[in-house]
């Protein structure tokens, strides 16, 4: 069928000859190979264009016109395209839209006499009989989805979908799932295209909604109606009669033409009103359409950077054989390091460096190289370099200097039972230091902060997870005092006032996103929160220039999958693992578990959960097709476990494999991390509101706590007697290993960790992913304190481990691999 494709493809697009779709040159085989000689086009595809930098409404419309006039050719011949998407349409550099791949296209039953003309009849296999959906799922019909028969008017529904995604950065209908998918194509209306992008001309908001309209008679009836309609809205909006402001907005003429327009003094006041919420709405929002993205580094390797305060220069952390600290200028490209690896050996701890006000110094954070504990310790240098000075210890995030330099404020937990989260004030020497406020939750994790440039707000970001949302932002003056809050449906990490303090920049996990870190602004102090990005990449770090006019961020293409190795029949010893992974996809393993049944259960970037054997086959979704699952695990002999959100909490569930049946185990607001017993009697799991490692039983009940302020999963022994996990105390981390009645504690250093332990096969040790190089690589940790041995070697190429696994016997191990080269700064400008 695949050959076939092709030829149809070939014959069909050679039938139409429009400067709009890609022209076919020749159709013929070669040593009997089929080939298609074609139109030469520079340029990207528009689902490309669209991850890189969105478009102006003027160059949004050219192309919609374009397009329509492309689809009106076709369905002139009587072909219906029947898979319209970005991938489909390619922008050349001169801005030319053409229509590609006709592979799907199907002949009108009214031109059956153009399908003789192309050497194609309509029972040919690849014109779908009914019944069939062929087409890329978030872009098909009300008619494609249910199998129906098609005509043009399928085109533009799904040529609506595209102008939707294009206008506003949100498909149409989107979900986790395919049946997802098509219940929300056949049964859910969009938000208007203006809501999401209040830029939009709302004509053409109006548009693109009536070509999603499921009823076909109520859609748009052809292609040429379409492009009439786009083209009466570009003329519109280029009318010399109307006011444009700086920023695109039209704004009302205010002067009347004549007396008889004279408003009464009411209306006249009416009207300045609404005048002033116009501008104010241009002052305080961002335009993501005209914005242009550039990168300011091609190693791959930026983990988190800044940009200094007078957009000259952007500091960043390095990977290589170790972590180091760069400053780039922009306009010559030009780097230098300013802190060598060999000059502090030891982690950065992942967090952004921040340039002082005055662009003279960067405050960075370290590993203390004279802590065996790994203390993370605050440090500045000259922004060119220079001799690092200790400013303060006991810091948990990203520092933010008050305007004038002479303070900054930072987030800090003190580990134990019942301690909250403290925003902390201290002077810029590391002198006065002093809590401000406390707050559960407040500015944990990697989260950052911002002090606005008035000097008058600081804003953090809250975890909450309860009914009412995930999480807020915070309003605080230098003294402690909240001002204003920002209640959210999805998770903020960290924030960036905007110079003026008109409003701030988010750095947001949604649900919709799959949790993909993505960039947001919320107009201050009150407004429409704005899509800035909406793509496939991660986005983290914020960092805005004193000027407003740009902004630099890490952009990050995630990309893992699952490997199998060998494990010698004695360890420490060397694993060998397969060149060639057991999944599939862009991103899978985020989560890998091995479980007693010999199955291998992991989950990918969507947040899907799957279950497989161990070379890769008879792959299945799990819990199943339509639950979205995370951590998933086998329970026993006839159960899974899995973390699912219901109601803004994570929580855990347990599945009967017999009878299908869910039954909620945890009633916590973030439970996550669950490892099981063999016999399946018992989960454990973290509860990161504590954050205390609980017990509870299999069938339900009251959770017992074990260990308090853990930070992250835990490990039980293949005995089942013993428990690993990392434990958060002042000023440190460490890791723990105990009984599970809580005695015979063992503590390990935690310098260069990158993951929760794990246990060897023998029980004997533990198994610890460290930082190595550019990438990570597994070590066999004695419990008797004995210097650990390295177990993989993986330096021929820049990899991380997100998580490992051992098959039930101990002579296998499952290993998620990522690549993690793939980070580099960018820098958003012209979004104002």
């Amino acid at each position: 069928q695949s050959l076939e494709r092709f030829r149809m493809e070939a014959r069909t697009a050679s039938a139409i000859n429009h400067e709009n779709i890609c022209t076919i040159y020749e159709i013929g085989e070669h040593e009997g190979r089929p080939f298609i000689a074609m139109e030469l086009l520079e340029g990207e595809p528009l689902s490309a264009r669209l991850l890189a930098r969105p478009f102006t409404n003027d160059q949004l419309l050219d192309v919609a016109i374009q397009v329509a006039d492309a689809l009106d050719a076709a369905h002139r011949k009587g072909i219906i395209h029947r898979d319209i998407k970005p991938a489909n349409i390619f922008i050349t550099s001169r801005g030319r839209a053409k229509v590609l791949d006709f592979g799907l296209a199907k002949l009108a039953k009214e031109h059956e006499q153009v399908a003789v003309a192309i050497g194609a009849t309509l029972d040919s296999p690849m014109l779908t009989s009914p019944g069939a959906t062929v087409g890329t799922v978030a872009y098909m019909s009300p008619e494609q989805a249910r199998g129906e028969a098609v005509d043009a008017r399928t085109d533009l529904f799904s040529f609506g979908a595209v102008l939707y995604q294009t206008a506003t950065g949100r498909l149409p209908f989107d979900g986790p799932t395919s049946a997802v998918i098509f219940h929300a194509i056949l049964e859910k209306n969009p938000a208007p295209p203006a809501e999401l992008n209040p830029m939009l001309p709302p004509q053409l908001g109006e548009v693109i909604l009536k070509c999603l309209e499921k009823d076909r008679d109520l859609r748009a009836q052809s292609a040429a109606e379409l492009r009439a309609d786009l083209k009466r809205i570009k003329r519109g909006s280029s009318s010399s009669g109307k006011v444009t402001t700086a920023s695109g907005v039209q704004a009302p003429r205010l002067q009347p033409s004549s007396s008889a327009d004279l408003p009464s003094a009411v209306e006249a006041h009416q009207q300045r009103r609404v005048h002033r919420r116009i501008i104010l709405s241009i002052v305080i929002s961002v335009n993501p359409l005209s914005m242009h993205i550039s990168k300011l580094t091609e190693n791959g390797g930026a983990i988190a950077g800044a940009i200094s305060p007078d957009g000259r220069y952007a500091a960043f952390i390095k990977r290589g054989a170790q972590l180091s600290l760069w400053v780039k200028q922009i306009a010559t490209g030009s780097e230098a390091q300013v802190v060598a690896a060999a000059a502090a050996p030891g982690w950065f701890g992942n967090r952004r460096p921040t340039f002082s006000p005055d662009g003279n110094y960067i405050y960075y954070e370290h590993s203390d190289p004279t802590s065996s504990d790994g203390e993370i310790v605050l440090y500045s240098v000259p922004s060119l370099g220079g001799t690092p000075q200790r400013i303060l210890d006991d810091v948990d995030t990203a520092v933010a200097f008050s305007p004038d330099g002479k303070q900054m404020v930072f987030g800090h937990l003190d580990a134990g039972h019942g301690n909250k989260p403290q925003l902390v004030v201290a002077n810029s020497d590391g002198t006065n230091r002093h809590v401000v406020a406390e707050r559960e939750a407040l500015a944990v994790g990697d989260s950052f902060l911002s002090w606005s440039s008035d000097g008058k707000f600081i804003a953090a970001a809250q975890y909450q997870l309860t009914k009412d949302g995930l999480s807020s932002v915070l309003i605080f003056t230098p003294e402690g005092a909240l001002v204003k809050s920002f209640a959210y449906s999805f998770l903020v990490d960290g924030i960036a006032w905007l110079p003026d303090s008109s409003g701030m920049f988010l750095q947001a996990r949604a649900g919709e996103m799959n949790l993909r870190p993505q960039i947001k602004f919320q107009p201050y102090p009150s407004g429409p929160l704005q899509n800035v990005t909406n793509d496939l990449s991660e986005y983290r770090n914020i960092t805005v220039t004193a000027d407003g006019k740009a902004l630099v961020t890490v952009q990050e293409q995630e990309s893992s999958a699952v490997f199998i190795g060998s494990v010698p029949p004695k360890l420490p010893g060397e694993i060998k693992l397969s060149p060639t992974p057991v999944t599939q996809g862009q991103a899978d393993g985020g989560w890998v578990h091995w479980s007693h049944d010999g199955k291998i259960y992991y989950q990918d970037n969507a947040l899907h959960s799957f279950r497989m054997n161990p070379d890769g086959s008879s792959r299945t979704q799990v819990p199943d097709r339509e639950t979205v699952g995370l951590y998933p695990m086998s329970c026993g002999t006839d159960a899974l476990v899995f973390a699912k959100f219901r109601d803004n909490t994570l929580n855990l569930f347990r599945q009967d494999l017999t009878t299908g049946e869910m039954k909620q185990l945890t009633f916590e607001r973030d439970a996550e991390g669950p490892i099981c017993t063999k016999d399946g009697k018992f989960v454990y799991y973290i509860d990161y509101f504590g954050p205390d490692l609980k017990r509870i039983s299999s069938a339900g009940g009251q959770p017992e706590t074990i260990a308090q302020g853990v930070a992250s999963g835990a490990a039980l022994s293949p005995d089942n007697r013993r428990l690993a996990f990392f434990q958060a105390t002042e000023h440190k981390k460490t890791i723990v290993v105990q009984d599970l009645d809580g005695g015979n504690k063992i503590f390990f250093p935690t310098v260069g960790t990158t993951h929760s332990p794990g246990w060897a096969p023998d029980a004997r040790a533990l198994i610890l992913a460290k930082a190595t190089g550019a990438g990570s690589n597994l070590f066999y940790q004695p419990l008797d304190g004995s210097k650990p041995t390295q177990l993989t070697h993986f330096d021929s190429e820049p990899m991380g481990i997100a998580d490992y696994s051992f098959s039930p016997d101990g002579k296998q191990i499952a290993i998620t691999r990522g690549r993690v080269n793939d980070s580099d700064l960018v820098m958003f400008s012209n979004f104002r």
